[in-house]
Formats: C-alpha cells, structure tokens, sequence
C-alpha cells in the first residue's frame, strides 16, 4: 500500500472535509453529485398559468409580489410603504375583511388597478443555476449567504449529479474509499 505524506495541518483539513463529503445530504443526487447556487427569476406568463403576480406602481420604480404583500397586511402592521398598492387601509379592509385570502387581494387589487395607479403583471418563477458550485453544500450556501446581493429574492442551493464523467466519479470514490489513520 502507497502512504502520502501530508503536514499536520493538512491531514486534519483533509479529515474534516472527508467527513464531510462522506456525510452531506446528497438531495436525492446520484453521485457523483456538486452543489450550486441558483435563485428563482420571474418571467412574465399569462394569467392560467400564473404562480404569483408582480404589483409595479406606476409612479415610480417600486414593485412587490402579490404573496409578499399579502403576508404583510396580514400582519396587521400596516406601513406607509403599503399606500402606493392598496390605498386607504381602512377602505382595504372593509372592501375585503380582515381574514382576506390571496385571491381576495388580488380580486380588489384588479378591481381598483386604475385608481391605485398599479399594474399587475402575472408571473412564474424560472430557477436560474449560477456559475458557482462545490463539492460541499454548506460551502454553497455559505457563498450564498455572503453574496446574496448578487442573488436576489430566496436564493438557495441546488444539487446535481455529474453524470457520465468518470474521472471525476473515480476521484470522488476514491476520496470518499480513503480512511484516514493517525
């Protein structure tokens, strides 16, 4: 058997990250499997097969997701930020009660599209895969936590196999086969 010297250091470093690749969730992946970063886009559909809808006031640049607003005036902390979609706040909830659904919303907010000066636009999301991957899932998301600006709404981590490579389906094996000995 061939030995490799490694320092110390080295050695604990390879330990822990053989650890951890022997033992991270694989996402129902086949290995040889990697992690990447990815974040949903919105593109525009029709109303059939809509899965949210974007509200844009058209006296500015602002825009909200209907879900998002939704949960927000459900909270009952209605903020001044709400005005530009919904108006009057009491005239909302008398239009709609208090325990509104999101249909409700979207059913008052198309009725009164024209006097809120709002536009709303049917969307669905698209997941978008970035260029940034690993090996190890908590880097990803890690880089994700880090870099979040460049992701924008609910990034998350997204895992897929390398199918059909086999030099790196045999390193990872082989990585994954070594036991490491003090």
């Amino acid at each position: 058997m061939k030995t490799i010297n490694v320092t110390d250091k080295d050695y604990e470093v390879l330990k822990e990250l053989l650890d951890e690749l022997k033992t991270q969730d694989n996402d129902s992946t086949a290995n040889p499997m990697w992690s990447i970063s990815s974040k949903h886009n919105d593109i525009i559909t029709i109303e059939d097969s809509a899965e949210d809808y974007m509200i844009f006031s058209n006296d500015g640049c602002d825009n909200i997701r209907l879900s998002s607003l939704c949960e927000e005036l459900k909270k009952n902390e209605y903020d001044d930020e709400y005005v530009q979609y919904i108006g009057d706040y009491d005239y909302f909830l008398d239009e709609i009660k208090n325990d509104f659904e999101e249909r409700d919303l979207l059913n008052y907010l198309h009725e009164n599209e024209n006097d809120l000066g709002i536009t709303i636009i049917p969307v669905k999301s698209d997941n978008k895969l970035e260029t940034n991957c690993g090996l190890f899932k908590s880097e990803v998301k890690r880089h994700i936590e880090l870099n979040s600006y460049h992701y924008g709404e609910n990034p998350h981590t997204y895992c897929f196999s390398s199918w059909r490579m086999p030099k790196t389906e045999e390193l990872l094996n082989i990585l994954r086969s070594i036991e490491l000995k003090e």
